[in-house]
């Protein structure tokens, strides 16, 4: 797609994917409705971005 990592979004649902994303220069976007399995919450992860529902993702596409 020759996109560089800094115009991708990565769709996470745990802080391991939202640590991956950011090493890959990715912009994490935490989904809430997904496996959040982390005992922190999702808004101490280090995302700008959180999402409650699919559709909120077409707001950064």
């Amino acid at each position: 797609m020759a996109i560089a990592p800094g115009g991708c979004i990565y769709l996470v649902d745990d802080m391991r994917d939202v640590q991956a994303s950011l090493a890959a220069g990715m912009e994490p976007v935490i989904a809430k409705y997904g496996y959040l399995c982390s005992i922190s919450a999702p808004e101490s992860w280090g995302a700008r971005y959180l999402i409650d529902r699919p559709e909120e993702l077409l707001s950064y596409i």
